[in-house]
């Protein structure tokens, strides 16, 4: 991330067209049942587990950090108009910080990377529901289509992984 970080902000100092260029980024690594997410920015990794559903990672935005700080409540930071301007993001500087967490997984477990595109229009106890009441690729399709269909202002990304038990393999 940090090399990426290096090249967006590299390109971006020498074109003219691309000096405000940057963008977000969450990236898992798994390794036997250690998942390792990365990320930068507002696209949000979760896991969903047992029923219920975790961000695992903060979003590096105004109203997330005045939120974090106590200036503002849960409800006013849904609502701020600069809720969604970024504070942290990778190219915008020549040095970035990046976010990094480990989870231990258990098969029956989902691991979800989105892009804010998703994560603006459906709530994370809806793609909780899809993920349960349908087939993954069904969820995944539903997700995107759910946010297509409440605005769908921005990018749409999402992977969804599902975590197998040992003896099971994905094709």
């Amino acid at each position: 991330v940090k090399i990426a970080n290096r090249a967006v902000h590299k390109m971006g100092q020498t074109n003219v067209n691309m000096k405000w260029m940057s963008t977000t980024i969450v990236l898992a690594a798994i390794r036997a049942n250690i998942v390792t997410i990365a990320s930068v920015g507002d696209s949000p990794a979760f896991l969903i587990r047992d029923n219920s559903i975790r961000k695992l990672t903060i979003d590096h935005t105004f109203a997330e950090m005045q939120l974090r700080g106590g200036f503002l409540s849960h409800r006013e930071a849904w609502l701020h108009p600069d809720r969604h301007k970024l504070v942290r993001t990778v190219g915008r500087i020549s040095t970035v910080d990046v976010d990094v967490v480990t989870e231990t997984l258990k098969p029956g477990d989902y691991v979800l990377l989105c892009s804010d595109g998703l994560t603006r229009y459906v709530l994370p106890t809806e793609m909780k529901d899809m993920v349960y009441t349908k087939s993954l690729d069904h969820a995944v399709k539903g997700m995107v289509e759910s946010a297509n269909n409440r605005g769908g202002a921005d990018n749409i990304s999402l992977i969804a992984i599902e975590v197998l038990a040992d003896k099971q393999r994905a094709i």
